[in-house]
């Protein structure tokens, strides 16, 4: 019980544990200024955060507190939905992001140069992102080709290797029916994360541009942030679900012998598991991050000498 313990929850444990040791040493130098700003992005890595440990929980029930009864549809639902969860929670989640709205100012700073969705971002901020899109388009075109049709409820959720004559074995796999609502979802992630950065950019400066503009690079850098984390443990979800389907293994008697079969991508299960440990991590470790970028720092304001 201790190693199945451990093997859940360790994504967990070492995806905060790593935000954390990164605020104390980098994270504690800039914090967001505002009590609103600072309020909703708490809230949002906050229920970034207990999203994930809700379909930890619900993916083991039976680790459940005796006399907690967690009723069997919930279960269920979750196992229809865990796929495209973390992009919904995602897409929620960015959009609060966009709060508080910038209001129309009369007075402000003369600005020379037109902002746009990226003004106040980083190209190397989206390199984690768009290695991670680019590794959930991989796995999931294949898997949607390699999946079949269920004998039972006819969607493409099967998974079968034919071993001749009326012979098979199958499993479940990452197939098209669950991976055309998640694509449809990530395209809204996507979309979303684009038009809060918009709408953190393009409002006039206020009388302290230094000031603002740090604050709109923050929040854009937990934009950025926050669509990451919900990448993350898309990935991590698919990694899981192809690492149970690459352990499938089936074997047959014949006039000559026993054959036995597996998957073409057999030799691949440590590592998507591995993968799915990783993605986990880093998403949990992302959203962490977002919630402590919330909490009040000590910035150092240089003092004027007098000789």
């Amino acid at each position: 019980m201790g190693l199945l313990v451990i093997t859940v929850f360790g994504s967990l444990v070492v995806g905060a544990g790593a935000a954390l040791v990164w605020f104390a040493v980098r994270g504690r130098r800039e914090g967001l200024s505002g009590g609103v700003v600072r309020g909703v992005t708490a809230g949002v890595g906050i229920l970034g955060l207990a999203a994930y440990v809700c379909t930890l929980l619900l993916s083991v029930p039976f680790l459940f507190p005796a006399g907690l009864t967690i009723p069997y549809e919930l279960v269920v639902g979750y196992s229809e939905f865990r796929f495209v969860a973390p992009l919904v929670v995602g897409v929620v989640l960015v959009a609060v992001l966009a709060l508080p709205w910038s209001k129309r100012r009369t007075a402000g700073v003369a600005e020379l140069s037109r902002r746009g969705v990226f003004s106040f971002s980083q190209g190397r901020w989206f390199i984690a992102p768009l290695m991670i899109l680019g590794l959930i388009i991989l796995l999931t075109i294949p898997a949607g080709l390699a999946s079949r049709p269920d004998e039972v409820t006819g969607r493409y959720t099967a998974y079968v290797i034919e071993l001749g004559g009326e012979n098979s074995v199958g499993s479940g796999i990452y197939g098209w029916f669950y991976s055309v609502p998640a694509l449809v979802a990530l395209v809204s992630l996507l979309a979303i994360t684009v038009g809060v950065l918009a709408a953190i950019a393009r409002p006039r400066l206020g009388t302290d541009p230094s000031e603002e503009s740090r604050t709109r690079r923050l929040r854009s850098r937990n934009v950025v942030a926050a669509t990451t984390a919900a990448l993350s443990l898309h990935l991590a979800v698919i990694f899981q679900s192809l690492a149970g389907t690459a352990s499938l293994r089936g074997s047959f008697s014949s006039s000559i012998g026993t054959y036995s079969v597996w998957t073409p991508f057999a030799a691949l299960e440590a590592a998507l598991s591995i993968g799915s440990y990783v993605a986990a991590a880093l998403g949990v470790g992302l959203w962490t991050a977002v919630a402590l970028s919330a909490l009040p720092t000590r910035r150092i304001v240089p003092a004027p000498a007098y000789a």
